[in-house]
């Protein structure tokens, strides 16, 4: 898509011609049904067209409008990181009656289609299951204006940007895609919907500034790649699991990174290295090297062993409850019907010295080399429940590995009476 991903150096303060098709952003990641969405579009045409879609089960269409305020909105160097300051384009008030979940703007002219992606949450409570929308990752992997927590084009000195911007376009939000972002959180939407599942959804930004209404639940889901988290985030789901909460890990590479959002200009910072955040002045890093490994929590953490590698898990513990109802034994193995090609890739988690000493190893990846993903259990002495999967495809076989239904459903329940 022309003029999303800058690829040359510019100068602090120079104006960007935006030559996109057309693209947009919101000015939240999260919204209670009923309030009004901001809309930030860019369009090279007067005309285009606003569709707006929740994702789940089936891909329910709300909303859509023909519009004729499209304008050129173009942007400054470093916008990625400071954000892209455009003129509002349309305001968009959301139903009162919207179910809790992953929605998407399709905005489209002739020339051009882009997806703008958010939450809608509820002001209360109305299920006992708190799913999360890993919305920092969207943000650090979104290489829109040349910068990301992984690339910067502007800078050739500058291997990655350490501050970037909620408030431009997100080409990480995209709903289809089935990678680690957020087509790959559709798909476990789908199957708890299928399942007869309801949920409350909840974006990253909701649990670092009201936690305790996602810790009211009696079970949280992080799915996929739930990278970033702040302080905030991190404490609270070790409190809620040390107080009996119970906590689903359906993915890999999980609250690997320390990151601050700066509220006033909704900016994601990390730091590597150690070194101090800007907004705060708190020091930054991998939770890790922070005395807080991620494997005290979850049971596992992630290392580079089977990166990018793609196999089936073998079964270590058939005789667990985990395992009720799939007739495996021992050495048998699953998560092979997967949109990602194995149950156990990607990325990949592993037990640690620092894991809970009463945990179960349920299953392993047979990736090489000691890469395969560690599916785990444990329970504390307040009876609060983990399950991790370690794995970022785990939920790409969800729907068609009846295996990995099955093993899911089984835990779920649990966690749920």
């Amino acid at each position: 898509m022309p003029g999303t991903q800058l690829s040359h150096t510019c100068q602090p303060g120079e104006l960007i011609r935006n030559t996109a098709s057309i693209e947009g952003y919101t000015d939240k990641q999260s919204y209670e049904a009923g309030e009004t969405v901001f809309f930030y579009i860019h369009s090279r045409t007067p005309k285009y067209n606003f569709k707006l879609y929740r994702f789940g089960e089936n891909t329910d269409l709300i909303s859509t409008l023909d519009k004729d305020d499209g304008a050129i909105q173009n942007y400054l160097c470093y916008s990625y990181s400071w954000g892209c300051d455009w003129d509002v384009t349309m305001k968009y008030k959301l139903p009162e009656n919207l179910k809790s979940g992953i929605y998407s703007a399709s905005i489209s002219n002739d020339f051009g289609n882009f997806w703008v992606s958010f939450v809608v949450t509820h002001p209360f409570k109305t299920s006992d299951i708190a799913l999360m929308a890993s919305t920092n990752t969207w943000c650090a992997y979104n290489q829109w204006g040349g910068g990301s927590f992984y690339n910067n084009t502007v800078e050739e000195e500058t291997k990655s940007s350490e501050n970037i911007s909620f408030l431009r376009p997100n080409l990480a939000g995209h709903p289809y895609e089935n990678q680690h972002l957020a087509g790959a959180e559709v798909n476990f939407i789908k199957w708890l919907e299928k399942k007869g599942y309801s949920f409350d959804m909840y974006a990253d930004i909701d649990l670092h500034t009201h936690p305790g209404e996602i810790t009211n639940h009696k079970v949280i889901i992080l799915s996929v790649h739930p990278e970033y988290y702040t302080e905030t985030m991190y404490n609270s789901l070790v409190d809620y699991v040390k107080n009996g909460g119970h906590l689903m890990y359906l993915g890999a590479n999980g609250l690997y990174g320390k990151v601050v959002i700066n509220p006033l200009l909704k900016i994601l910072e990390l730091r590597r290295e150690n070194t101090l955040h800007y907004y705060d002045g708190s020091v930054g890093g991998l939770w890790r090297s922070l005395n807080k490994p991620e494997s005290a929590l979850l049971g596992v953490q992630y290392d580079a062993r089977g990166y990018d590698t793609y196999h089936p898990y073998s079964v270590r513990e058939s005789s667990h409850w985990v395992f009720n109802g799939t007739n495996l034994k021992n050495g048998d193995t699953f998560g092979t019907e997967c949109v990602q090609r194995g149950g156990s890739g990607h990325e990949t988690d592993k037990i640690t010295k620092q894991s809970p000493q009463n945990l179960i190893h349920l299953a392993k990846g047979t990736n090489p080399d000691g890469g395969g993903a560690d599916m785990v259990y444990y329970e504390n002495v307040n009876r609060g429940k983990v399950f991790s999967t370690g794995s970022i495809t785990y939920v790409s076989c969800i729907n068609s590995d009846s295996v990995v239904s099955t093993i899911t459903k089984n835990v779920l329940d649990k966690f749920l009476k």
